[in-house]
């Protein structure tokens, strides 16, 4: 059952985090993660204690076994050290977690958990930088793990309603196997992101950019959105990424270098 506390609850972190490949995350360990960002934001590095009902409840974990929800917080825990942070500059790559005195007690049926301050600025302090921002519920509410991940990576772009992504970073950034082709992606991926995300971004269009024969960009245009409120700090509009900056700015040069424009109905 919702409550009052779970529907209000938003998730609110440095736009960095965005270029993070969540690999081999489900549908479940994503939830949970969002969960403790949204939890542990504006906190510091201060350790919380969640108790396993509460965390259940808030990301609508259905099965009722006790080792279940276990699993999947281990499951989590054990992905996210092999998460990956690359250096501007490309010379450096860091193996990082951004969460730290992780504990799970079976015994009390509680979970500890505090944030790595090393990484505390990906979600403290956020009012002078560009961040992303959701509501929790809405999140979880998504089922298709391709739509949880594409959906935040719109969201960064909500004040503008429009998002540009080289084929090869979306394939990494949504975890895409390998050998899918186009026709995989088209069926398996952008088919149900369209179908989950056309009731959560209003007139959302999606389009492939092709040169010749070959995919280079998928673009998203949708309606611009009304900035949420948070009780921690008055946001203001955030501004796009210095990549994307670059690649708008030189949308006229690359769309006349033999580009394609074609628009995708991935309706039923």
């Amino acid at each position: 059952m919702e409550t009052k506390e779970t529907n209000k609850l938003t998730v609110k972190y440095d736009n960095e985090l965005n270029s993070i490949a969540f690999h081999r995350l489900n549908a479940k360990e994503l939830d949970l993660f969002f969960t403790f960002c949204a939890k542990l934001k504006e906190k510091g590095t201060r350790k919380l204690f969640f108790t396993f009902s509460e965390l259940k409840k808030i990301i609508q974990f259905e099965p009722t076994s006790k080792q279940r929800f276990v699993n999947v917080a281990d499951k989590l825990y054990e992905k996210m050290l092999t998460f990956t942070i690359n250096s501007t500059d490309g010379t450096k790559r860091t193996r990082y977690n951004l969460f730290s005195g992780y504990e799970i007690d079976e015994k009390k049926q509680e979970l500890q958990i505090s944030v790595n301050p090393d990484l505390m600025y990906l979600i403290n302090n956020l009012v002078t930088r560009e961040y992303t921002l959701f509501e929790h519920q809405e999140f979880v509410n998504i089922k298709s793990t391709y739509a949880k991940n594409c959906y935040r990576l719109l969201k960064q772009f909500r004040s503008t309603g429009f998002c540009k992504i080289k084929i090869n970073d979306f394939r990494n950034l949504l975890d895409i196997p390998k050998n899918y082709n186009m026709c995989d992606i088209d069926k398996r991926v952008l088919k149900p992101i369209n179908n989950e995300l056309k009731l959560l971004f209003k007139n959302l269009i999606i389009k492939k950019i092709k040169k010749q024969i070959k995919v280079e960009y998928i673009e998203f245009n949708f309606n611009k959105q009304l900035r949420i409120k948070s009780n921690l700090n008055k946001i203001k509009t955030s501004n796009l990424t210095n990549i994307t900056k670059l690649q708008l700015n030189s949308n006229s040069i690359v769309l006349s270098d033999n580009f394609d424009e074609v628009v995708w109905d991935y309706n039923d």
